[in-house]
């Protein structure tokens, strides 16, 4: 038995991030590692012969990679799928793969397929089945069902063709010991391909925790990984680095969306970290929710190698932050207090924010771009509201005027198209207001000079001016 395992390219070469809740343009100028399909890999490599690709930031050629398709004959192909790229995946690329391997099996992972399993299997006839939430859960089961041939219906988390039926499983529980879906097995992939922007080293994902237990609107997180926050031992992160040091690789995103949701937890890490002196051999960022922070946890989390968090501050008003439900200690004034925390500790902040929530006003955008704008982050990224499946503000649009019949229907739902119009904005007025958040937030003396901060040495200085020069052109053009 032969498992290929893919990104699915796409016919202009664009570099997807596919992984968890992100499914959108490369943001960071590096396409993030292909965690999931790693995970994927381990958990089935004692029963089948398995092929992990990423042809985007490998350079691989169309002709290349059929040809390596070819050659590996997969008796399975497992594709990482997001809603943008939906047609591109499952009609495109997937039917290109079955006309040169008629008798291969195709499936589908991702946010996407778990929030719509019986309508992406209506949307094409190229996949055999997908399956819903952590693949890492059920993969081993499902793979060993179809090598024996065993009939499918007691798989949990699939939804699969049975002649001209369509049939979806139950999902099955979350599971709470994480650490049991082993490391990631990278064997397969070059680190020289995820190059992590200004710093130019090769980096890596670690699943530090999986789970969200906030109710964002906006947001599909927790269809994917539950509500439950799902903790990793502590022993076992450490021994992951360690993997990865072995690997070459130095560089970390630490993947969570709530690295700050259990302060103790935080604590005892950040201790082994600093006890194993990793903090001599590691640099790393994350991901974080202004809850629960203090100037002791960001003071120690600097020492033990944070350069940066990321933070999903969304909206410069209160009144837009409770219509989304943001949740939690979220509100502009608690922002401010952490984003000066964390600047005052020495670590980059990155903040992120929408535009163009129903019910918000040019007023309230306005607010968004100069609150961003006051902060002293020392990068800001600024997305069109989108209503990924999964999230309760897909069903809001659907409610509102969705055709999810139409063929370009899931191609619109993307990060670079805003699809909400109807609630007091068009599409051309978001794109003036994108264009203007990042005017007003990049063209200042106080950015340049926080960005400046950001750089060590003359050769993440060269690299700085290259990437700078690149992003003002791109704004200059919107």
């Amino acid at each position: 038995m032969k498992v290929l395992l893919i990104n699915p390219p796409a016919p202009d070469n664009e570099v997807w991030v596919r992984e968890g809740r992100c499914q959108q343009f490369d943001i960071w100028g590096s396409p993030f590692p292909p965690l999931t399909l790693a995970y994927i890999k381990t958990g089935i490599r004692d029963i089948a012969e398995t092929l992990l690709l990423d042809p985007a930031p490998a350079r691989l050629s169309g002709n290349t990679l059929m040809n390596r398709i070819v050659a590996f004959n997969p008796d399975i192909m497992l594709m990482s799928v997001t809603t943008p790229t939906f047609n591109n995946d499952c009609n495109w690329f997937a039917k290109k793969v079955k006309a040169l391997l008629p008798g291969i099996k195709i499936g589908a992972v991702g946010i996407h397929v778990t929030a719509l399993p019986e309508e992406s299997l209506i949307k094409t006839q190229y996949l055999d089945f997908v399956i819903k939430g952590e693949p890492e859960a059920v993969v081993k089961e499902l793979v060993s069902a179809i090598k024996e041939g065993a009939d499918l219906k007691k798989i949990p988390g699939i939804a699969y063709r049975n002649g001209s039926e369509i049939r979806d499983n139950p999902l099955p529980d979350y599971r709470d010991d994480i650490d049991s879906y082993g490391f990631p097995d990278w064997s397969d992939i070059s680190f020289n391909n995820y190059l992590l922007p200004l710093k130019e080293r090769p980096f890596s994902l670690i699943s530090f925790a999986r789970g969200c237990p906030y109710p964002c609107t906006f947001c599909a997180a927790s269809t994917y990984y539950g509500k439950k926050l799902r903790k990793r031992k502590i022993s076992s992160l450490i021994s992951e680095i360690e993997y990865n040091l072995k690997l070459g690789v130095k560089d970390f995103l630490f993947w969570t969306e709530l690295i700050s949701s259990d302060l103790e937890y935080l604590d005892r890490f950040l201790e082994a970290v600093l006890e194993k002196d990793l903090h001599e051999k590691i640099d790393w960022v994350c991901n974080s929710r202004i809850d629960r922070l203090t100037e002791a946890v960001l003071k120690k989390m600097k020492k033990a190698g944070c350069w940066q968090i990321a933070f999903g501050l969304e909206f410069g008003t209160d009144k837009a932050l409770k219509l989304a439900k943001k949740g939690g200690e979220a509100s502009v004034e608690k922002g401010r207090e952490i984003i000066a925390l964390v600047d005052k500790a020495g670590i980059a902040a990155d903040g992120h924010f929408l535009i163009g929530y129903p019910g918000e006003t040019v007023e309230d955008i306005k607010a968004t771009v100069d609150y961003a704008a006051s902060l002293p982050l020392t990068f800001a990224h600024f997305y069109m509201v989108t209503p990924f499946p999964g999230s309760e503000l897909y069903d809001f649009y659907i409610e509102s005027r969705g055709d999810e019949n139409s063929e370009d229907f899931w191609n619109n739902i993307a990060q670079h198209k805003y699809v909400l119009t109807g609630h007091g904005l068009t599409e051309k007025e978001v794109n003036q207001h994108m264009s203007m958040a990042y005017r007003k937030f990049y063209f200042s003396p106080y950015r340049v000079y926080k960005i400046s901060r950001a750089a060590h040495g003359i050769r993440e200085k060269i690299n700085l001016v290259k990437i700078g020069a690149s992003f003002i052109a791109g704004i200059l053009k919107k």
